[in-house]
């Protein structure tokens, strides 16, 4: 059990799954495709409201991001987070 920033105590379970994304055609007319990992947080209230956080680590030629978006009840929101060196 943990206490979220809210106050809200909460149980969560953590899970690795690794996902394939589109990452648009190449020269020779095929498909690419990239496997990608995320980490993925589900969390439990004390009422049963269920939460999913996925949070994803990814390099580009511009920097390093986090990717995170957060479902619950429907309502998804997201933030990207750039690494400053």
């Amino acid at each position: 059990m943990e206490t979220t920033i809210d106050n809200r105590k909460v149980r969560s379970v953590f899970t690795i799954e690794e996902v394939e994304e589109e990452k648009g055609e190449a020269d020779d007319g095929m498909t690419r495709r990239k496997k990608k990992k995320e980490l993925v947080q589900l969390q439990t209230d004390k009422e049963g409201r269920r939460s999913r956080i996925v949070r994803v680590l990814r390099k580009e030629e511009e920097g390093e991001f986090m990717d995170i978006s957060m479902e619950v009840n429907g309502v998804v929101a997201g933030a990207v987070f750039k690494r400053i060196k």
